[in-house]
């Protein structure tokens, strides 16, 4: 209605598209100066700002990753092309990132119940992470071979909806809007409002009733007025200044109180509040907000060590060439190509990246510099207000489905494990095999071949077990690995002579083999449902253990 636009952030001097259009000229030219596509670069507007050195830099940088060949001169250097030119350039004619979808698994069930994208599991995968997917809060146990492997958990407030990394930003104008349009209804100017925005009064009447409640115990936060609450362990700063701003100060808030308490901050945000889960208390937050020094170096250094980072910068090394288009994430050793990268014009690519789509330096130090002339003020409530309650809850509560009991997750997971199927083998004749559910396995199993109790449990395409068997009945002679198959089929069968069909109910837990369901077993469990509470730790540990294993 105003007629306005968002402002448009360009992107200047994005040294990995220079780098394509450098082969490209390469190509082109077969042989050509330095100083001609420099100048050929420097007409290009995102590169009106380009100096000699940094063009240089990034011509040394492709020629020690064989993009290109230079040749010394004596102003500077001659640009050659070679094979790997055409190669690069014709990999590269798109930015858009190659990403990839995770299958999230519930080791409950052991069936998959979503998919993430690449960059949320690059930026929340950790082990221990919650997060928000099929209206419920997960846990992660581990990342492994294109799947998240996860637990159901009660806790809404501090997990991340799945979805975040999709939302397009709020813009700090807009958000400011948002304040000046907070302070209206306060002030009960509701005529204007509706004059203004063109509104019912149906929506000016919601627009009273949210004011209401947040004046009935805190004040209203707006474009010029910073609120600072808390409830539990979380701290919420309402701050009208837009998805980058909120990010960029929460970033540095975040960074000062773990170098100053020692402890890791967990934060969200949204283009209207910065919510902190931590250890520090509400007059820290103030203290740091109202005396904000060497902004740009602390987030600087805050994003060098997040995974956000990371993940840009596998992107940026596939677009140098520095690794392949199809390598995948979960496969590379990122800490590493960062560290032998750093300083490299695919590192400074990467944090000139992140700043500008992640970040907003320059508004941030508007409100900086508001908060100290005095032109912003900061106030601290105690308790949760009714916005900092929308904040924390009202973005999961349409799509949060009443939590899981525990009752409720061992009858889903007994369920599931008496549903597996298992491979029963007898290994005193070894004629005998069959697949069977575990539920309607025997008490005592037995071959009806050899009336024998030692029936060992596989899983059902473990198809050679038997024919080891049988080479070993035969005494032919078994090969190093057939003879460590053979021994674990036998301790198996061990196992379910003792104990019957609790030995296959152990064993038919995922990653269970029968070292693990022998300790398990050996408990001797008067209460069924501890016995299936171990099964599960034991899923568990074999899940977070699974990719450091041979």
């Amino acid at each position: 209605m105003s007629k306005k636009l968002e402002k448009m952030r360009v992107h200047d001097l994005a040294l990995d598209v220079l780098a394509t259009q450098i082969a490209g000229i390469a190509i082109e030219y077969y042989s050509i100066d330095d100083e001609k596509i420099y100048q050929i670069a420097k007409r290009a507007y995102p590169y009106r700002d380009l100096t000699r050195k940094e063009f240089t830099q990034l011509l040394e940088f492709l020629e020690t990753l064989r993009v290109i060949w230079l040749n010394k001169t004596k102003t500077g250097y001659e640009v050659k092309r070679r094979k790997k030119t055409w190669t690069y350039y014709f990999e590269n004619l798109s930015t858009i990132p190659d990403t990839r979808q995770y299958h999230v698994v519930s080791i409950i069930e052991n069936e998959p119940i979503g998919s993430l994208d690449e960059e949320f599991v690059a930026e929340h995968g950790q082990s221990g992470n919650k997060f928000v997917c099929a209206g419920r809060a997960w846990k992660i146990i581990q990342v492994d071979k294109g799947k998240v492997i996860v637990e159901p958990i009660d806790d809404i407030e501090s997990a991340i909806p799945a979805w975040e990394g999709e939302l397009i930003p709020v813009h700090y104008e807009t958000a400011k809007d948002v304040g000046k349009l907070r302070k209206m209804v306060a002030a009960d100017k509701a005529q204007r409002i509706k004059e203004d925005f063109n509104i019912d009064s149906h929506t000016m009447d919601e627009m009273n009733e949210i004011t209401s409640k947040q004046t009935k115990s805190h004040i209203v936060p707006d474009d010029k007025n910073i609120l600072i609450e808390n409830y539990k362990d979380f701290i919420i700063i309402h701050s009208c200044f837009g998805s980058l701003v909120n990010n960029s100060l929460g970033k540095y808030i975040a960074a000062i109180l773990t170098a100053e308490n020692g402890v890791s901050v967990n934060m969200k945000i949204d283009p209207y509040r910065i919510m902190l889960q931590t250890v520090a208390k509400k007059d820290d937050v103030k203290r740091i907000l109202g005396d904000m020094k060497n902004f740009e170096n602390v987030i600087t250094a805050s994003v060098e060590r997040s995974s956000t980072f990371k993940w840009r910068f596998i992107h940026v090394a596939r677009r140098f060439g520095i690794i392949s288009r199809s390598a995948k994430y979960d496969k590379i050793n990122v800490n590493k190509i960062v560290t032998s990268y750093s300083g490299s014009p695919a590192y400074k690519e990467t944090m000139r990246e992140v700043l500008m789509e992640k970040m907003n330096m320059e508004d941030s130090g508007k409100v900086i510099e508001g908060i100290k002339n005095g032109e912003i003020k900061l106030h601290i409530s105690e308790g949760l207000s009714y916005l900092g309650e929308l904040g924390l809850v009202q973005q999961f509560s349409e799509v949060m489905k009443p939590r899981m009991p525990e009752g409720e997750i061992f009858n889903a997971f007994k369920k599931r494990l008496l549903f597996t199927k298992v491979r029963l083998l007898c290994t005193n004749c070894g004629d005998y095999t069959l697949i069977k559910k575990v539920k309607d396995v025997e008490k005592q199993p037995e071959c009806p071949k050899c009336s024998s109790t030692m029936i060992a449990v596989v899983r059902p395409r473990q198809i050679a077990a038997q024919n080891i068997v049988k080479k070993k009945i035969k005494k032919k002679q078994l090969t190093k690995e057939e003879m460590e198959e053979f021994l674990g089929i036998r301790r198996s069968a061990d196992l379910v002579v003792v104990y019957g069909r609790r030995a296959v109910e152990a064993l038919a837990g995922h990653g269970v083999g029968p070292q693990t369901a022998a300790r398990i077993l050996a408990m001797l469990h008067s209460d069924k449902e501890k016995f299936y509470k171990d099964v599960l730790a034991a899923e568990k540990q074999f899940a977070r253990t699974k990719i450091y294993w041979k």
